[in-house]
């Protein structure tokens, strides 16, 4: 109504939806390595997802994960440490997901059972 859109915060899920990690490892080191354990099992329906219309759309899981933020009228923030990270990043600009990829999406989403936690590492 107001035309305000939200910022999505770790629109990436601290890399989990990028394709870098899988339920084989190897994981992070410490705490996000232990949390990583635990979610990644429970996302595979996104993660497929993401994967298929990466490969089908020549683009990268992280592409297609930030492409269906802004889809759903999110401006995301992603982390970028690295110049090919941010190059990536990028790469989520000027093309859009069809209805349809977007649903698919959104049904995968819905049965992945694991839910992101809060961000255990903004806390003190």
């Amino acid at each position: 109504e107001l035309g305000i859109k939200m910022i999505a915060y770790s629109p990436l899920g601290l890399g989990l939806l990028t394709g870098k990690y899988n339920v084989k490892g190897p994981f992070p080191k410490g705490i996000r390595g232990l949390l990583f354990r635990q979610l990644l099992p429970g996302i595979q329906p996104l993660l497929n997802c993401l994967n298929a219309i990466a490969q089908a759309r020549q683009k990268t899981m992280a592409q297609v994960a930030l492409n269906w933020c802004m889809s759903q009228g999110t401006i995301p923030i992603p982390g970028a440490k690295t110049v090919q990270q941010t190059q990536d990043n990028l790469g989520a600009l000027g093309w859009s997901l069809t209805v349809g990829e977007q649903d698919e999406l959104t049904v995968a989403a819905k049965r992945s059972p694991k839910r992101m936690v809060q961000n255990i590492f903004q806390t003190r």
